[in-house]
């Protein structure tokens, strides 16, 4: 009985909708799970939180806003008015009408005197609304639209470069986690190696068959095997917080990191290349944009000493009253207007300030212009280099993996001397000593060589 009443209540629980409470402190947060990154994964939190995209989609928003604007004197401008005048001395002519009095006295009408006629109300409204649509502006209108589109597809570009830096950067990062765990591996192994190495010198120490000196060497490499262990885990451990960082995570988040540096050759050669990285590099689509720009620029301010042609139109209603502050009697109707006409505005002579805005554009897209020949040449110059650093580590990784298979063997055959009393410590130290050579080379070089195919990729807009 008494067993069967935590049964009980577990059903209870379960009866009541409780389930959740119960095991609710057992399920982790999903901040609390280990993220898993693989490179494609890493790159991917990193488009979608790394500030650098988000400032470029605020620029984006930012364009969108400046083409609004340069389209806005392609539509018509509608604006209102409200006029209240309160006339405390008013303006005003004199009747005289007192020559018709003798006429006036012979049927015994009233006399007539001398009458003020005011020329204005007291209280005087305008309502108004204006209409205004430019006809023709010789080019101001059209060069600012193709200007505001400039700017958007600027913003566009902009992105692009934002991106494929952001990707390189993150792939960066995440090959040093990688490279940095290799040299993690390497100390490890190098440590467990010199401890057997230790585990057999002792052995023979103990059997009389080596001395206590040798003994107190291994001792000795024993205790130096164990700060490069902490030195790689504590750069291993900075890695991984730099491309928690660059993904946009928090720093303490717990992470597994999925992949291996890989060895691939170079598909395609440096003339090829280069003339695909012409093709793409936004860089230079960003130049030419530029230089579009400024010619349309320098066409709006030449147009500035060209006409402009307005349709203009205006609607009204005007009264006024000497009675109260708004018309409210018949007599005090507010009286409606209604006109349509054209604008010729002709500009004659401003400073010179057209002319010297037109200097000035002229002047940017020359500058743009040298600006775009000198990034071809260097785009030409980076493609080249790096494709040269490419051959290169892939023939390093090469011989760095021939010189890993005989410094394995060569280190198996000296602990195998060793162990038979053949060989001496020494040989087995600098035996291990060219494996962890070995291994530190291959990892640098395809550590080399990954990165070297991260910078090709966005030296050639991809």
């Amino acid at each position: 009985m008494r067993n069967s009443i935590p049964a009980l209540l577990v059903l209870l629980a379960m009866a009541l909708g409780l389930p959740g409470a119960l095991f609710a402190q057992q399920a982790p947060s999903p901040g609390d799970l280990p993220l898993r990154l693989t490179i494609d994964k890493a790159v991917e939190l990193a488009l979608a939180h790394n500030e650098q995209i988000l400032i470029a989609d605020e620029a984006i928003a930012e364009a969108q806003g400046v083409y609004r604007e340069y389209a806005a004197d392609a539509f018509p401008q509608l604006s209102g008015s409200v006029t209240y005048n309160r006339n405390l001395e008013r303006m005003y002519t004199e009747q005289d009408m007192t020559f018709l009095n003798p006429l006036f006295a012979q049927f015994q009408l009233p006399e007539l005197g001398v009458e003020k006629v005011y020329l204005s109300a007291s209280h005087e409204w305008d309502f108004r609304l204006m209409l205004t649509q430019n006809i023709f502006t010789f080019g101001k209108v059209s060069n600012a639209l193709a200007l505001g589109d400039i700017s958007r597809n600027l913003a566009h570009q902009g992105k692009k470069v934002a991106v494929q830096d952001v990707i390189v950067q993150t792939k960066r990062s995440f090959l040093t986690v990688l490279f940095s765990q290799e040299v993690l591996n390497v100390a490890q192994s190098n440590l467990e190696r010199t401890e057997a190495l230790y585990k057999i010198i002792k052995a023979k120490t103990d059997q009389g068959v080596m001395s206590r000196f040798e003994l107190l060497i291994a001792e000795a490499e024993l205790a130096a095997a164990k700060p490069p262990v902490l030195e790689a885990q504590n750069q291993v451990n900075l890695a991984t917080q730099a491309l928690l960082n660059q993904i946009g995570e928090p720093l303490d988040r717990p992470v597994t990191i999925v992949g291996e540096m890989e060895f691939t050759t170079l598909a395609g050669d440096a003339p090829q290349l280069i003339s695909q990285a012409k093709l793409k590099r936004p860089e230079l689509r960003l130049l030419q944009m530029q230089e579009e720009m400024y010619d349309r620029s320098y066409r709006i301010f030449r147009s500035m000493y060209l006409p402009t042609l307005a349709a203009n139109a205006s609607a009204s209603r005007t009264g006024g009253t000497d009675k109260q502050i708004f018309p409210e009697e018949p007599d005090d109707e507010l009286q409606p207007t209604l006109s349509f006409g054209v604008t010729l505005y002709v500009p004659l002579f401003d400073g010179l300030r057209s002319y010297g805005q037109m200097g000035q554009m002229k002047a940017k897209k020359r500058t743009v212009h040298l600006q775009y020949q000198q990034l071809v040449r260097g785009v030409e110059l980076e493609v080249t280099s790096l494709v040269s650093q490419i051959q290169v580590a892939e023939q390093i990784y090469l011989a760095n993996q021939e010189s890993y298979r005989v410094a394995k063997r060569a280190y198996e055959l000296a602990e195998l001397r060793l162990d038979n009393g053949l060989g001496t410590r020494l040989e087995v130290t600098d035996a291990k000593a060219n494996l962890n050579g070995a291994m530190l080379g291959i990892a640098n070089s395809l550590y080399n060589l990954n990165v070297a195919r991260a910078n090709l990729a966005r030296a050639l807009g991809e």
